[in-house]
């Protein structure tokens, strides 16, 4: 956060996941439009190939209102380990609909991509070919009454991988917003349903 109380993307890197070796002291993502004018948060990268998906929250406004949604880019693995800042073009999944908190599966089904988003309290999903038309919108998680999840839940990254499913890490908060951290196993993965094997707190 600047003194300008506008956001930005920073990069740390760390060789054993507790104890950063380097911190950049400039940004590697700013603000570049109307979109996203008060800042750019909570990052998420996804890779396919050779090109690096982010899912990030723009924080801006649409039409004169101010808002916070769902916007994409992407950056080629090569720039982004040579540090090379090139970004690509900036693409808002649902323009002018107040959403965050969104990650692409690092796969793709039946040709789709495939993006958890909070449109809260819950978590739900989208399917897209290209990236920038969503479709398919469902429910996937909600919060639970008296649950430390009771308020909202979200992603806390894209989906890991596992001999049993796919294994999301996600966030809740309870009514008197405390934040935890959480599991669920994801079973049964296709375009239309999901298997919820598991919800636990860390």
């Amino acid at each position: 956060m600047g003194t300008d109380n506008v956001s930005r993307i920073g990069l740390a890197s760390s060789s054993d996941g507790y104890n950063i070796d380097e911190r950049l002291p400039l940004p590697v993502f700013s603000p570049s439009n109307d979109t996203e004018c008060q800042g750019c948060e909570d990052p998420r990268i996804s890779q396919f190939g050779n090109s690096l998906v982010m899912a990030y929250t723009a924080f801006g406004t649409h039409y004169q209102h101010q808002v916070y949604q769902i916007a994409l880019t992407s950056i080629n693995m090569d720039d982004f380990l040579a540090r090379r800042w090139r970004w690509s073009e900036r693409i808002l999944a649902f323009p002018g609909i107040r959403n965050k908190d969104a990650v692409i599966f690092p796969q793709k089904f039946n040709g789709d991509y495939v993006m958890f988003h909070r449109l809260e309290p819950d978590l739900c999903i989208a399917r897209s070919d290209d990236l920038h038309r969503w479709y398919g919108l469902r429910y996937v998680l909600g919060t639970r009454e008296r649950g430390w999840d009771s308020w909202k839940v979200g992603a806390a990254g894209p989906p890991i991988l596992v001999n049993e499913g796919w294994l999301l890490i996600y966030h809740g908060v309870n009514m008197d917003k405390v934040y935890s951290l959480g599991v669920a196993l994801l079973i049964k993965m296709t375009l239309s349903k999901f298997s919820i094997a598991l919800k636990s707190q860390f």
